[in-house]
Formats: C-alpha cells, structure tokens, sequence
C-alpha cells in the first residue's frame, strides 16, 4: 500500500525466498529490516544481507538497528531508516527511486567502506594486535613462556 501511494510501485519488487540469488543480480536498492536475529550467535555479528549488498555495491536501506548497524558503524554507503516504520522506510525507499546519482554513490561508497574495514591487512592487523595483547598479559603473570604470534605472509603460494 505505502509502495503504491508513494507512486513507486514501477521501481519496486519484493523478492519471493526462492528467487533470492537472481535478486541479488538485478536489485540496485538492497533493504535490510529490523528483523531480531534467529539466535544469540546472530545477534552478535552483522547482518550478512548488509554486508553482502555493501560487498557486491549495492545500496543499501537498512534499519538502524545495531545488527545492521554493525555492516557500517559510520553509516558509509547506507540509508538509514527508523526502526521497522513503514512511513520513514516508504519515503526513503522513494526518495532511492527518485535519485539514482545518489544511490550510485552510495553504493560505490559502502563497497569502498567494505574493502577498506574488512580486508585481510586490516583483519590480520587486528588478529596481530589481540595476540600482541594476549602474550604480553601472559609474559605479565609470569605463567611461562608467552604465545607465538603469527604474522601474516608478504607472499603466499
């Protein structure tokens, strides 16, 4: 109803579960609700649908809620809506529709966030420093020798 009195209804189509990955192939928007996760694990990570339209650079619509949140803590290349509120996902979707520009800039910058937060330098660097952390606290309690630490390959076979 909101899609048809927002005269939308052209750019917009819901996507049946079994028509998913040709979806993902032809949407220019990605829309990613407020739904609660099916369990704790899910609710500790983020949201793969956002993180998978940032991936392929989509736009992305998304709840502002902290699973999806957590694709993009700054908001770079995300739309976000209020909540589950039809009203504010309804004009946010049409004002998507009615600027294409702007929903290519947003797509290409949640694709460049994506490759710049998530690559494997930056995990790596972030798996280092937490070994880091973790032997210089065991060197710290005096409980033996520390931990190794692996570092990544410059160059890998």
């Amino acid at each position: 109803e909101r899609i048809a009195a927002l005269e939308i209804a052209g750019e917009v189509r819901l996507i049946d579960p079994a028509e998913v990955s040709s979806g993902w192939r032809t949407a220019h928007v990605v829309v990613a609700l407020g739904n609660p996760p099916v369990d704790a694990a899910a609710a500790r990570r983020a949201n793969e649908v956002c993180l998978k339209a940032l991936r392929r650079g989509l736009a992305l619509l998304a709840a502002d809620v902290p699973r999806n949140r957590d694709a993009s803590s700054s908001g770079r290349g995300c739309l976000w809506f209020e909540g589950n509120h039809a009203r504010d996902l309804g004009a946010r979707m049409a004002f998507l529709a009615r600027h294409p520009d702007f929903r290519d800039a947003l797509a290409r910058t949640g694709r460049a966030h994506l490759l710049e937060t998530r690559n494997l330098a930056v995990i790596g660097r972030a798996y280092d420093e937490a070994y880091r952390y973790a032997v210089g606290r065991k060197k710290s309690a005096g409980s033996g020798p520390g931990l190794s630490v692996l570092h990544p390959a410059e160059n890998c076979a």
